[in-house]
């Protein structure tokens, strides 16, 4: 999965309330650092009283055996676990050998795992890399490889359902000024009027980005 800039996959994926699922979002961190970041997420997701964070960091090996032998060992009402490595690339600069590594466990041992692995990223071309004929992930992206594009009006007056002060004009404004990003419209306080909402949201992004 991957998204143009500014599109905001990572909004739409991460949601506080599954926490039956793990998403992992990647920094560009050592190696060492993102394979204890996500252990512990891991380990939140999926906890095991015997299992540390630090003694599955040690290997991506490690980290995905993990992910594939505890999700077996869940109730099957709780559905498929769910691991979403967000900003993929950054992990592979890291380590290069991943998708290999995950070529391999997921042949070896994942795809009979109640489990299914989204990989995203906002690098374009290096997502497209993925699933060329000559890598190793090749025919593996079983649910197909997607492009995000922004919110159509549609999808983002859900925004705004439950605020009896957005009408049909609020949120067309809303749209107009935030366009598809789902990221600035959650930002958005429906307790108070659209135009003041705007001002805050701009002044907050000219803090955040001066002289842009």
């Amino acid at each position: 999965m991957h998204d143009s800039a500014g599109v905001d996959k990572s909004h739409r994926l991460f949601n506080p309330a599954n926490r039956w699922h793990g998403y992992f979002l990647a920094e560009q961190s050592t190696a060492t650092t993102q394979r204890l970041t996500l252990a512990r997420q891991l380990i939140a997701a999926l906890p095991s009283e015997a299992i540390s964070a630090e003694d599955i960091a040690v290997s991506w090996n490690a980290l995905l055996r993990y992910a594939s032998q505890q999700a077996k060992g869940r109730k099957k009402a709780a559905g498929r676990f769910a691991l979403i490595l967000d900003e993929f690339p950054y992990l592979v600069a890291q380590t290069p050998e991943l998708p290999s590594i995950l070529q391999a466990w997921w042949d070896r041992e994942a795809v009979h795992s109640p489990l299914f692995v989204v990989l995203c990223g906002s690098q374009l071309s290096a997502m497209a890399a993925l699933g060329q004929e000559s890598a190793p992930l090749f025919r593996r992206f079983n649910a197909g490889i997607f492009h995000l594009d922004p919110l159509h009006y549609e999808d983002v007056v859900a925004f705004y359902a439950d605020s009896p002060d957005y009408g049909i004009v609020e949120k067309l404004l809303m749209y107009g000024v935030c366009g598809g990003t789902p990221r600035y419209h959650a930002l958005v306080d429906t307790s108070h009027p659209p135009a003041e909402e705007i001002v805050t949201l701009l002044t907050n992004a000219a803090t955040r980005n001066p002289g842009k």
